[in-house]
């Protein structure tokens, strides 16, 4: 049974329930045949609830046909499901509120966003049990002509398809509508592998020291970028060993070795922290993270090199190549603090030098063994030290080719950063292969 009550010129409706309660249902400023016909379908759903009957059509419709205000108020004294009244933008902007201590701020934004897009291609107030998948599939063509990438487009579509899985576990839905669409991650094809002379050049010219050890961090350290460094203390690193503690993501810790690239730098940082100060990047997280990308992008252009996409990651992923020619896979990656399949599939590289180690033992191959290894000694004597190849689009610098060299006709070893083409000339800038072709062709020998 229900009562219509009045107070203050305003109409609510009163159950009694077996159990003996007696919640209210505030109704509001209405005239009165208003309340006593939400009155009357106040009674409908209660012997519903009290009977287990099913509601019929025409009482979903007009559940359906309320403000989402007064569906919760039905929600709160248990008249109505929540599957019924679940609308897309209310129920999964209270999800991502309640998610906000479990998640990060990038995460948050990111979901957000996820969000967002949603609501513009369903509708803020679509129910949730009336999103199909050809809704779904929808989103995700809306996602690719608006310029995303595919590994965007799959991040993004499975941020939404979570957000429905929370409407299975609510019992809101039953089935997940963006199961028809690709959410797995995909490999990214902007893998680039920073070589030791562009980041020394890239170093030179970053005067910041925060900017200069968080690029250490992720080309020397392989860590990942803000969110691994923000959390570093100077009580997790610790000299004495030369081993770190690092904080990784969904709060998996791991310990790493203090790399002699960054011992020296964090020695520095450390003698000026200030006196009490327990981070070891406390400036960090004042300016966001696309703020310190564009100056680490300013410090590339000075060192004139172009700055490569995803340079955190790429700088995280050449690291990892580096040490996978070092040691064990499952080492690493308990260093790195991922997986031998993740690492295969979005951060190891295939390099020039691999290339250039492969014809180099093909070539000795060529030599034979039966002189007993005489002629791959003599073979390997007479070969220059060759250059790393630049993997990324620098402009050469002319004090970065001291050391390369080739082999003159009589056998004996020519630095090129020696080799004067015409005596009280300004020396031309060219790239290793035409000083080659020049040396070889003219057979120049002067040398200062």
């Amino acid at each position: 049974m229900a009562t219509l009550l009045k107070r203050n010129s305003s109409y609510m409706v009163q159950l009694a329930r077996g159990d003996g309660t007696r919640p209210t249902v505030t109704i509001g400023k209405v005239p009165k045949s208003v309340a006593l016909t939400f009155k009357s379908r106040i009674e409908s759903l209660l012997a519903c609830r009290q009977f287990n009957v099913s509601i019929d059509r025409d009482l979903t419709r007009w559940i359906i046909s309320l403000d989402p205000m007064m569906q919760l108020r039905l929600a709160k004294v248990g008249l109505v499901d929540e599957a019924v009244i679940a609308r897309v933008g209310p129920f999964f902007q209270a999800w991502l509120k309640a998610r906000e201590s479990k998640s990060c701020k990038a995460t948050q934004s990111r979901q957000q966003k996820a969000h967002e897009f949603l609501c513009r291609c369903v509708g803020t107030d679509t129910l949730v049990c009336k999103v199909t998948e050809a809704d779904a599939i929808e989103v995700r063509n809306k996602l690719i002509a608006d310029g995303y990438a595919e590994a965007t487009t799959r991040k993004r579509c499975s941020d939404i398809k979570s957000m429905f899985k929370h409407a299975i576990d609510r019992h809101v839905i039953s089935r997940n509508p963006f199961d028809a669409v690709a959410t797995a991650a995909t490999a990214t094809k902007n893998k680039v592998f920073v070589n030791d002379d562009v980041a020394a050049a890239i170093l030179e010219q970053i005067t910041d020291p925060t900017l200069r050890l968080m690029f250490l961090l992720s080309r020397y350290g392989g860590l990942r970028l803000p969110s691994e460094a923000k959390r570093m203390r100077w009580e997790d690193i610790d000299f004495d060993n030369r081993r770190m503690l690092i904080h990784g993501k969904n709060n998996r810790e791991r310990i790493c070795p203090l790399w002699p690239e960054l011992e020296s730098a964090l020695t520095e940082m450390f003698s000026n922290a200030p006196e009490g100060e327990p981070r070891v990047l406390p400036a960090l997280p004042t300016r966001s993270h696309t703020v310190w990308t564009e100056r680490l992008r300013q410090a590339a252009k000075l060192a004139g090199v172009a700055l490569w996409k995803r340079p955190w990651h790429n700088m995280r992923s050449t690291r990892q190549t580096e040490l996978e020619d070092r040691f064990p896979g499952h080492v690493v990656c308990a260093w790195v603090g991922n997986t031998e399949q993740v690492a295969a599939k979005h951060y190891l590289q295939v390099t020039d030098e691999h290339f250039e180690q492969a014809t180099r033992a093909a070539e000795l191959h060529a030599l034979g063994a039966d002189d007993g290894g005489t002629a791959r000694n003599r073979y390997l004597e007479k070969q220059p030290s060759r250059p790393r190849n630049r993997d990324i689009g620098a402009k050469t610098n002319p004090h970065r080719l001291v050391g390369v060299s080739i082999n003159d006709p009589n056998g004996s070893v020519t630095p090129l950063a020696a080799l004067v083409l015409k005596p009280n000339t300004t020396p031309i800038l060219r790239t290793a292969d035409q000083l080659r072709r020049d040396y070889r062709a003219a057979k120049l020998c002067a040398i200062t």
